[in-house]
């Protein structure tokens, strides 16, 4: 992907793609999030940014993790909000609003914005089976988990 906007709409086509295919119609449609500034330094506009609450924070969901011109990291939670909060903090003392990246220098590239999904409530266990679905179909470069080394892929 050569831009922030591909990336993002190629994750909102994959997202219909899996409400098309995998979900009942009569289903409700999972709350999707805007994105989510996590600097203010950020150039595209968002819906929300940092030190304001987490999009869909106390639902589960999963979180996709975009850098400037790609998805990095595709996750579930439980408790977005709780989850997203290990990821990503407050400078102390707060110093114009700075986010603080745990594992900074465990990145590909630097988290810049990011996304949510909230499953409906009674189904929370769609959270796995989207977040499988979204890695297998957006290959983000930092869930390593589970990947052969490029040296013997297929």
């Amino acid at each position: 992907m050569d831009s922030l906007e591909e990336a993002l709409e190629e994750f909102k086509r994959k997202l219909d793609d899996y409400e098309r295919t995998f979900r009942h119609p009569d289903r409700k449609r999972f709350d999707r999030s805007g994105l989510y500034a996590l600097s203010p330094e950020t150039t595209v506009p968002t819906e929300k940014h940092w030190d304001e609450e987490w999009p869909n924070s106390n639902r589960a969901g999963i979180y996709v993790i975009f850098g400037n011109s790609r998805v990095l990291y595709v996750g579930k939670a439980r408790k977005l909000g709780r989850r997203l909060a290990c990821y990503f903090q407050y400078e102390f003392p707060r110093a114009g609003n700075k986010c603080r990246i745990i594992h900074d220098g465990c990145w590909k590239e630097k988290p810049l914005y990011v996304a949510t999904v909230a499953v409906p409530d009674d189904s929370k266990f769609e959270a796995a089976s989207l977040e499988e679905y979204l890695i297998e179909k957006l290959h983000p470069c930092d869930n390593t988990l589970g990947r052969l080394p490029d040296a013997v892929s297929p």
